[in-house]
């Protein structure tokens, strides 16, 4: 599987997982994308919900790989606050990140890869910093983060064609 950042990537299918929230599908359900345009308490639970729901559904012997795309000027600050500025969080809230750690845990060599987008803002600054600082250590989740979209979906894209190897 390749993936070409110079032609766009078309989602296979779209989701709208709450006001602001959209789900996109990509390689057969292999990359799911996150993207987020505004941000509210409720909206951020029923991602958290959808995030731990999509877990539990995921096919293990598959990496789960998913980019959380915070680019959206304006939207990463707002969503820092709103989870305590734990944005590296594969589960979005602390429960989430309990449920979803527990999902990791519980399944044998089940890998996690989650990408965070920010843009260039001051804002967008701030938010990668804090992310970069506040990483927990886990052997089975990945994180990184990035102030490109196609960058960050190539750097997912790269566990696919491993396993595929």
């Amino acid at each position: 599987m390749t993936f070409d950042p110079q032609n766009a990537l078309q989602p296979d299918e779209t989701q709208q997982v709450a006001k602001g929230i959209v789900c996109e599908w990509y390689f057969d359900h292999s990359l799911v994308v996150y993207r987020v345009t505004e941000v509210s308490q409720p909206s951020i639970q029923a991602w958290a919900d959808f995030v731990v729901t999509t877990m539990r559904n995921w096919d293990k012997s598959k990496p789960y790989l998913a980019l959380h795309d915070m680019s959206q000027p304006g939207v990463s600050l707002q969503f820092a606050t709103l989870v305590g500025f734990d944005t590296m969080n594969l589960g979005i809230t602390n429960m989430g990140r309990e449920q979803a750690e527990t999902i990791v845990d519980t399944s044998e060599s089940f890998y996690v890869r989650i990408a965070m987008n920010f843009n260039l803002s001051v804002s967008g600054h701030m938010n990668k910093v804090l992310a970069d600082n506040r990483q927990r250590s886990h052997p089975f989740i990945e994180y990184r983060t990035f102030y490109n979209r196609e960058k960050a979906i190539d750097w997912l894209v790269k566990l696919i064609n491993e396993k595929d190897d």
